[in-house]
């Protein structure tokens, strides 16, 4: 009897635990730290959260960043915005607890952490469908870390295939700026995340070597 019971209360506190928001667990309020509105919190300093609120307003202006945004404030879940120095290495994270709330359309609160001091032009080069190397901007980056907190917010995301996931929205959004601006439309290969070969960041050791900029490829 008392393993049974023993086992119970490592059960009931796995599922607590499981649950309980990661939100709560990373954000302490201070002056770097700040609820902004019921679904937006942020860590960074007041240059970082300008930079981070225009994104926003400009990503709203796109019929995909629109919807992106209207999902994920519709949750009812919370995302907290993080700076971090160290993310510019794999240029972005959205976190979330690994449980089936994450696709089974319960949805959990998340966090994005991204260095918010990176240039406009990113920190890094993509794989394009071309198979030679795409910009990777800024705000395509940022819109990608929002899909991912879409979909693990509305428990839509994709467990086995999320950067495809990612990807597929970020192709839109990419096609839909482009038009607007009259760009070449440059669209990201999925299938490519992962080779290291097929990601070059910017300064950062990746593959064992350095590559300068006039060894990146450009289509």
């Amino acid at each position: 009897m008392k393993t049974i019971l023993f086992l119970l209360m490592i059960l009931l506190n796995s599922a607590a635990f499981a649950h309980k928001s990661i939100v709560d667990s990373y954000f302490k309020p201070d002056k770097n730290c700040k609820q902004q509105s019921n679904w937006f919190y942020f860590c960074g300093d007041e240059t970082q959260l300008t930079r981070v609120i225009n994104w926003i307003n400009e990503i709203r202006t796109y019929e995909i960043g629109s919807e992106t945004l209207n999902a994920i404030e519709e949750s009812n879940k919370r995302v907290l915005i993080m700076h971090s120095k160290y993310a510019t290495s794999s240029a972005g994270k959205t976190l979330a607890p690994g449980v089936s709330a994450l696709h089974n359309g319960e949805g959990v609160d998340v966090i994005i952490q991204m260095n918010f001091n990176m240039p406009d032009s990113g920190t890094h080069l993509v794989a394009g469908l071309t198979k030679k190397l795409i910009p990777f901007t800024g705000i395509q980056n940022f819109f990608h870390e929002l899909s991912h907190a879409r979909h693990k917010m509305n428990g839509t995301f994709w467990i086995a295939a999320g950067e495809k996931q990612a990807i597929i929205d970020e192709n839109v959004f990419r096609e839909q700026e482009a038009i607007r601006k009259g760009d070449e439309i440059l669209l990201r290969d999925h299938a490519g995340y992962g080779d290291e070969d097929m990601q070059v960041w910017f300064g950062i050791k990746r593959s064992n070597r350095r590559l300068s900029i006039a060894e990146i490829p450009m289509s």
